[in-house]
Formats: structure tokens, C-alpha cells, sequence
């Protein structure tokens, strides 16, 4: 990988930020609007307009579904 995701950091997020999240059941990275901060456990709960709420880590959170959609290349 010859640059760095831009990743959603615990510390430069909000309640109301939008982000994309990546889940094991879905194949396409989710949207969703972050509702609660997590930080003893640096994850994000995320609010998604079809599944839900989602509770996910950090690493898994990305500011833009290109960076998301790489992210899930790497991890297959």
C-alpha cells in the first residue's frame, strides 16, 4: 500500500460526522452517521439509513468510500 487510508480517528471525530464503515456481513462499505464515540475502546457507533446501528472499531471507518472500498480489497 504505497499511501495511508485516511481512517476516521477517535479523536478528530463528532457525533453527526458521516463516514463509511466496513462490516463482515456486508460486500460494499456501509454509510452512516456516527452517533456515539466509544473512546476507552476507539470505535464509533454509526447510524446507517438500511441496516441500522453498528458498533464498529476505528480501523474499520474511513471519511470516503474510495478509501473504504480499498480497505476491503486488502482485507479479502
Amino acid at each position: 500500500m504505497s499511501k495511508e487510508l485516511d481512517m476516521v480517528k477517535i479523536n478528530e471525530c463528532n457525533a453527526g460526522d458521516v463516514c463509511w464503515i466496513i462490516l463482515k456481513n456486508e460486500s460494499k462499505p456501509v454509510y452512516g452517521t456516527i452517533v456515539v464515540k466509544h473512546e476507552k475502546e476507539n470505535a464509533i457507533q454509526v447510524m446507517t439509513d438500511f441496516i441500522g446501528f453498528r458498533t464498529v472499531p476505528c480501523s474499520h471507518a474511513f471519511w470516503n468510500e474510495k478509501h473504504a472500498k480499498e480497505f476491503k480489497k486488502l482485507k479479502k
